[in-house]
């Protein structure tokens, strides 16, 4: 592999989702070829020194940023805390470039209305080479022209989505959704953070054509957004939902409404609940509250989300906006779901029944980093466990905490327990709460009737440890 010694200031940092670390790895070579000094984290992170203040720095002094945007890079903490560093710098620093890169499918993200992305794709080497020219061209602050790059380059290949959520846990979840709906309420579909819903979302889709017919089944994908204007962002949903073009909550309300009541039937999947700006998250459950509640045989409605549409649900007790609703929780992934991902994903690992319960202990049923292990072909669950060990992956899973110091301190008191208390499907203590919607913390019967919280695996508690410099706080 070709490495480097990264200066203080790097040419290039590159921000992405770490399920795309293969992808990125060429484009940094091809970068690094070209002499540019690149920050990638698994490259350039110091083991044993302060992996948070690494990453800060260099995310503060590059002159550069590539983006790469995909639909799940914006669920990532870590990679939305870097682009509202980048955005703001980009607003201050006239010398600063932030690159969007995007390869695979469009992702919701409508900042790439104003500033024009790379667009890799096209996978074959023609495509590629033609990207990687703009990118070199745009590095340089010059427009691309007709060209493309003539020199060496390494062509990534054609990485097909990995998905460890299987199709047999989907269908159970689908007929769960909608048994549900046939009690006449609007269901929530909750999952912590590192869950991969699509697939489950294709399924409610093509269950609710086959139930209530083509045309009366919408979805609405939540956009990432900061700040919008609200002309352009109820512009921007009802698009998304095949509606007529609407410019605010109201418009919207009456948008709905009608085609409700043109339809008769008229199923909704709202998606990417996290993404979007709380004011309109709010104004969001403020309209299908209303809506749910006056057509409740008419409107059959699935919200998925994770901590923010929970909070919608029980945050303010009997006054909550979405206390009327069902909810589901995505259930834990098991050996079958296991041995399924493994014979249509990675059929050539040598992984027995024993070993995929290492595996799934080692990792404590996290996706993410089952998902690791196997897209690195590792199938000894003890290489597994000492590559992630070393591996920034785990530090980004502890993310959102460590811009805060005191949160720091307390977490590191919660690191040295073996149980959390008891759960509940709202818990009172903020930090533990996004510690469980975080994905760190998992739910055990530890006596007969008895649900406490605990650290979903060792490999995360010893490695949160190191994360937020547990060892070194006075």
């Amino acid at each position: 592999m070709l490495m480097q010694n990264t200066p203080q200031s790097p040419d290039i940092f590159i921000s992405y989702r770490s399920s795309h670390f293969k992808w990125v790895e060429v484009l940094a070579r091809n970068l690094l070829a070209q002499g540019y000094s690149v920050f990638l984290d698994q490259w350039s992170l110091v083991r044993g020194q302060d992996l948070a203040n690494q990453l800060h720095q260099a995310a503060r002094t590059a002159h550069n940023a590539i983006l790469i945007g995909t639909p799940d890079a914006v669920d990532s903490g870590w990679v939305k805390d870097e682009y509202a560093l980048f955005r703001e710098r980009s607003r201050h620093e006239p010398g600063f470039c932030l690159l969007p890169v995007i390869f695979g499918e469009m992702p919701e993200l409508p900042f790439l209305k104003s500033i024009l992305a790379v667009d890799f794709r096209d996978s074959s080497e023609s495509g590629y080479r033609r990207a990687f020219h703009e990118l070199h061209a745009a590095l340089n602050g010059q427009p691309p022209g007709a060209g493309r790059f003539t020199g060496a380059l390494e062509i990534p290949a054609d990485l097909h989505r990995v998905r460890v959520e299987t199709v047999t846990q989907t269908e159970d979840i689908t007929s769960q959704i909608f048994k549900a709906l046939a009690r006449n309420k609007p269901l929530l579909v909750l999952a912590q953070a590192g869950r991969d819903t699509g697939l489950l979302c294709e399924q409610i889709l093509a269950c609710a054509e086959e139930t209530y017919g083509a045309a009366a089944v919408f979805q609405l994908s939540m956009p990432a957004v900061e700040q919008a204007d609200e002309a352009e962002y109820y512009a921007y949903v009802s698009r998304r939902c095949g509606l007529p073009e609407c410019h605010n909550s109201l418009d919207f309300n009456r948008a709905l409404e009608e085609a409700i009541q043109q339809r008769g039937q008229f199923f909704l999947l709202v998606t990417r609940f996290e993404n979007a700006h709380p004011e309109y998250r709010y104004r969001m459950a403020k309209v299908l509250r209303s809506l749910t509640e006056q057509y409740r045989r008419q409107l059959r409605l699935v919200m998925v989300g994770g901590e923010q549409l929970a909070e919608l649900r029980y945050a303010r007790g009997d006054m909550s906006l979405l206390n009327h609703a069902q909810e589901i929780r995505l259930p834990e992934m098991g050996l079958a779901d296991l041995q399924h991902t493994l014979a249509s994903e990675f059929d050539d690992l040598p992984l027995d029944a024993e070993a995929l319960q290492h595996l799934l202990a080692l990792t404590g049923q996290h996706p993410r980093l089952i998902q690791h292990c196997l897209e690195e072909g590792i199938p000894d669950p003890q290489e597994c466990e000492d590559t992630l060990e070393v591996s920034p992956y785990i530090v980004q899973l502890f993310s959102v905490f460590l811009s805060d110091s005191s949160k720091c301190e307390y977490i590191c008191e919660l690191l040295e327990k073996e149980q959390l208390g008891r759960y509940s499907p709202w818990l009172i203590d903020p930090v533990v709460r996004g510690l469980y919607w975080s994905n760190l913390l998992t739910v055990r019967e530890v006596e007969p009737r008895k649900r406490q919280l605990v650290w979903r695996c060792e490999l995360i508690r010893r490695t949160g440890r190191v994360a937020l410099g547990c060892g070194g706080m006075a």
